[in-house]
């Protein structure tokens, strides 16, 4: 009878915790060994609670106490870079990346400089014209301001002008029923 392939006989799952146990961590080494692909590996040993070993680094989302320490403490700038400080790094990546012998990890990181580059600009855009919108909005702001202190000056000067006529219109009264002809 063929062997299922998802099936694993104790005889198996032992010959991989003991390759496990001696150090064996790559799965392509221990698929060979067990006559099963490394896929296969990686998943019966991530169902065993246990981590494969990978040539390529593997990202995660949660963090031991050794990767908080050695991780990249951004430092906030005083003042943006401007749009041409922005364009010159997209040209230093773009020429770097144009070089030969470069290693993946190199061509990724200049990538993801270049895509970075590309955001900034968009996102500098923005910036730009919501502050131009704040601007427009404190001056507005000023001149209601000084236009409401402008009619408060005339009021008072038409209440010194005409006292009466002031009292009348503050009650909401006009001049014309007052007037009769």
């Amino acid at each position: 009878m063929p062997k299922n392939p998802y099936f694993w006989s104790h005889e198996e799952e032992k010959r991989l915790m003991d390759l496990w146990k001696k150090g064996e961590h790559d799965a392509r080494i221990i698929a060979a060994q067990l006559n099963r692909k490394p896929e296969a590996i990686r998943k019966k040993l991530q169902r065993l609670g246990l981590v494969v070993g990978h040539k390529e680094k593997i990202s995660r989302t949660t963090t031991t106490k050794e990767e908080e320490e050695t991780q990249i403490k951004l430092d906030i700038p005083d003042e943006l870079p401007s749009v041409e400080q922005a364009l010159k790094l997209l040209v230093a990546a773009m020429n770097a990346l144009s070089q030969p012998g470069l290693s993946k990890a190199d061509v990724q990181r200049l990538r993801n400089v270049v895509n970075a580059v590309k955001t900034y600009q968009g996102l500098f855009a923005e910036y730009v014209h919501y502050r131009e919108i704040e601007i427009e909005l404190v001056d507005l702001r000023q001149k209601y301001e000084q236009s409401g202190k402008d009619m408060g000056l005339k009021a008072q000067a038409v209440r010194r002008a005409w006292p009466g006529v002031a009292r009348e219109a503050t009650r909401g009264r006009s001049l014309s029923s007052k007037v009769q002809v």
